[in-house]
């Protein structure tokens, strides 16, 4: 009776270690990665980084891109899909759209661009929402050469 005992303590302490460091694993996967507490967005590059970003009640989109590659970005375009509380976005942004704020971005310059409104009222008082907004960005650098860039934002209204 004493070895059956022992076996099956063996047994329960085998298999409960393990089952800690699952519980662990899983504790630390979800401190790291979880839900989004705050807004969030990815760069585009190291040299194209997102300074601010921001979605308000109104279906405003701002965001903050930094120049750091070294030359010029012109005729860019800013393409946007995602969504916002149950509402899906898609829309694209150029280089002298009205109300958008895009210019040539020269080296080192910061543009701030306001995309009002991001295209329904059903916005409107979406304060508290959560939203996931995908951006493309593409541009001619100094040398004539295309090219383009991914980020993701996330974040609550």
């Amino acid at each position: 009776m004493n070895n059956k005992a022992q076996s099956a303590l063996e047994y329960l302490m085998t298999y409960g270690w393990a089952l800690v460091v699952i519980i662990v694993i899983i504790a630390v996967l979800y401190i790291l990665v979880g839900t989004p507490t705050s807004n969030s967005c990815g760069n585009f590059s190291t040299l194209i980084p997102v300074v601010t970003h921001k979605v308000n009640s109104d279906a405003n989109l701002s965001i903050r891109i930094s120049n750091g590659t070294g030359g010029a970005m012109n005729n860019y375009r800013l393409y946007t899909e995602g969504t916002i509380g149950s509402i899906t976005v898609a829309q694209t942004y150029a280089d002298g759209d009205s109300g958008t704020g895009f210019s040539a971005l020269t080296a080192g310059d910061q543009n701030n661009m306001v995309f009002t409104p991001l295209g329904d009222s059903a916005f409107t008082g979406a304060s508290g929402q959560s939203y996931r907004l995908s951006f493309n960005l593409t541009y001619t650098d100094q040398y004539g050469s295309s090219r383009s860039h991914s980020s993701t934002c996330t974040g609550t209204v």
